[in-house]
């Protein structure tokens, strides 16, 4: 067991290594005026210190409409206790990203989500 003043640290510690700065967005269903809704993503929060680093090194292919796309998987990195969700669109400078899973654990000194680039 980790004694809560060490993972604090720890997590103080790891919160150094976040260079870049992120906008986390959620979305929210508005009244279209027609009996229906509209998804919009409205700003939760802006100019999080984060991290973005690829995935995996090589790039999948996909089939999308027939035609063969390229597909890159990205890690953001935030932290430790900061309100992120499956639901959520990330933009971190001219990128924006639709968060697909959220890592968890035991003693989070920082929290993670694995990502789609949205083009």
């Amino acid at each position: 067991m980790i004694p809560a003043d060490e993972l604090a640290a720890m997590a103080a510690t790891a919160a150094t290594a976040l260079p870049d700065l992120g906008t986390i967005r959620r979305p929210t269903a508005t009244d279209d005026g027609a009996l229906g809704t509209t998804l919009t993503f409205a700003v939760l929060a802006t100019s999080v210190p984060c991290r973005v680093r690829p995935e995996q090194t090589r790039i999948a292919e996909s089939d999308v409409a027939g035609r063969l796309t390229a597909i890159q998987r990205w890690i953001i990195t935030w932290p430790a206790g900061q309100d992120v969700t499956e639901r959520d669109q990330i933009t971190v400078g001219a990128h924006t990203y639709e968060v697909q899973h959220m890592e968890g654990g035991s003693w989070e000194i920082t929290r993670r989500c694995r990502c789609l680039e949205i083009r």
